[in-house]
């Protein structure tokens, strides 16, 4: 068995450690210090789930107001019902239920007697809402049953404005302001502008109402009149207003003719496009649905 060396004594083994390191410092030779670790740049957290009370809550849809009117007629009942002052719809009752249902945007209904016989008819004015050209004026009589009597269009005008007896034969005649849109057939500037008045006589004829405004002249020569009075200050709405409702009692050729003169002796009044025949074909057209 080799023998075994004996421990160093404690001086010596701390003379054995130094000794080699004091040899390396004397001989110049440096171990490279070693640089403390970098500082580690924080990762940016990925984006997590988006918290619940972040995401706007979707509106919720507005509540539609309705409202329902009833109008007592005799033994029947007129009914308005509206959704948010519009998408109006009339239905008009008896003890079975709807005898007559119309509807648009919107609607006003009314009571007048216009046949002379005491009872009052009942007026549905539905408009469908548009800018230049909207109302329609329904009638409704009550005799035995519900009857419909005629539909006018009135365009923006005012409809029924006069319940008079012009024949003296009994039965009233109903006059009626329209308005025509007319942008195309002369020069304006805006759509109330664009808009004539023309003014419509209807009668009853034993059977039905018609257009009469024919056999009651003086009515539409008057507005003719009062548009060709207006001529200085809207001369070419005035002149178109006035040619359509001469059109109306057969007074065309005449007024045209009048026109022509005017153009002639005033041309720097007169200027713009002005398209007769337009309007007559709209003042002839038959307001009577």
């Amino acid at each position: 068995m080799p023998p075994v060396a004996a421990p160093l004594p404690p001086a010596r083994r701390a003379l054995s450690v130094l000794v080699p390191a004091l040899a390396l410092t004397l001989a110049g030779v440096h171990r490279p210090a070693v640089p403390p670790p970098a500082a580690e740049t924080p990762r940016e957290a990925a984006p997590g789930p988006r918290p619940r009370h972040a995401i706007p809550p979707r509106p919720s849809p507005p509540v539609p107001v309705v409202t329902v009117e009833r109008h007592a007629w005799g033994s029947d009942t007129v009914e308005v019902r509206r959704v948010d002052d519009h998408d109006a719809q009339v239905a008009i009752r008896d003890h079975t239920g709807p005898v007559i249902e119309l509807g648009d945007f919107s609607a006003t209904i009314g009571f007048r007697d216009v046949t002379g016989d005491g009872i009052a008819e009942l007026q549905v004015v539905l408009d469908g809402g548009g800018s230049c050209c909207s109302g329609v004026e329904h009638w409704y009589q009550r005799t035995d049953r519900v009857r419909r009597l005629f539909a006018i269009d009135r365009g923006r005008g005012e409809g029924l404005t006069e319940v008079r007896d012009l024949d003296h034969r009994g039965r009233p005649e109903l006059i009626f302001a329209l308005t025509h849109w007319l942008g195309d057939a002369f020069a304006c500037t805006s759509s109330p502008g664009c808009r004539l008045d023309r003014v419509v006589v209807l009668g009853w004829d034993g059977q039905r109402y018609r257009d009469r405004t024919r056999a009651f002249p003086a009515v539409a020569r008057a507005l003719a009149r009062s548009y060709l009075a207006s001529v200085d200050d809207e001369p070419l709405a005035s002149l178109a207003g006035y040619y359509g409702n001469a059109v109306t009692v057969g007074d065309g050729p005449a007024a045209a003719r009048r026109i022509a003169r005017l153009r002639r002796d005033r041309p720097d009044l007169v200027t713009g496009q002005l398209d007769l025949g337009q309007i007559a074909a709209a003042f002839g057209t038959d307001p009577l649905q």
